[in-house]
């Protein structure tokens, strides 16, 4: 894989896959490659959030993979991914050839949540702001 892939390619590999996904002449074989490459899209930008985020709370997320100068592995994303979009419409049978074909077990994150494509950690970035015109105590 390249370093990182840019926004405008990211989006321009959704819309392809997608294509490939929903589309009624597509075989399974290549639905599930679609599925692939969207997990690869959204893949670089969860990398590019997780390596902007401190060394502490990188290694918290990744636990014993982390080491310095560590890389989000696609692989791991990949299972992570499986698990937290679950709910994404796209066939059980898409998604069993997925696992079936190309090996990947989905595996839980407590910190890629439901719907989401990029790790968070709980409460992360959220900031306590007083009320309405009243000054932070």
């Amino acid at each position: 894989m390249k370093e990182i892939m840019e926004y405008a390619e990211r989006e321009a590999m959704k819309h392809k896959a997608w294509k490939v996904i929903n589309s009624k002449d597509a075989n399974i074989h290549a639905k599930a490659w679609g599925v692939l490459k969207v997990i690869e899209a959204h893949y670089w930008r969860a990398r590019e959030d997780l390596e902007s985020m401190p060394k502490a709370a990188q290694r918290r997320i990744h636990g014993k993979r982390y080491c310095p100068g560590y890389h989000l592995d696609i692989d791991v994303y990949t299972r992570h991914w499986l698990v937290a979009n679950k709910s994404i419409p796209i066939s059980y049978e898409v998604i069993q050839h997925v696992k079936s074909e190309f090996g990947y077990d989905p595996e839980e994150s407590k910190f890629l949540h439901p719907g989401q494509t990029s790790y968070r950690l709980p409460n992360a970035g959220i900031e306590r702001r007083p009320p309405l015109g009243r000054p932070l105590e």
